[in-house]
């Protein structure tokens, strides 16, 4: 079978869970001490021994994207909330020597 229809069918997907995490990250807007998720693509390339072997174009189309997430590191706002057992920990830049 052509391996360009892997390929197409990879960045399709990598598409799709790109937006799940959007979708997520919309859903959960107002909730509290939600960090937001970072979608990223990766390339996944299958064709570097082929491309080594030297099989021509076959061999280079076959790549696949993959979507990663990453959890935003930075700091949210902080908000009194009036109850006594309420804490929060906010984070420092660095640490004492």
């Amino acid at each position: 079978m052509n391996s360009g229809i892997y390929t197409a069918y990879s960045g399709l997907k990598a598409q799709s869970d790109a937006l799940e995490i959007l979708s997520n990250n919309l859903a959960n807007l107002n909730t509290t001490a939600f960090k937001e998720e970072k979608a990223f693509t990766t390339y996944l390339d299958q064709g570097t021994a082929a491309m080594q072997k030297d099989e021509g174009l076959g061999g280079t189309i076959n790549r696949s994207v993959r979507v990663a997430a990453a959890v935003n590191p930075e700091t949210g706002s902080l908000e009194a909330t009036g109850r006594d057992l309420d804490i929060a920990i906010e984070a420092r830049d660095s640490f004492p020597s």
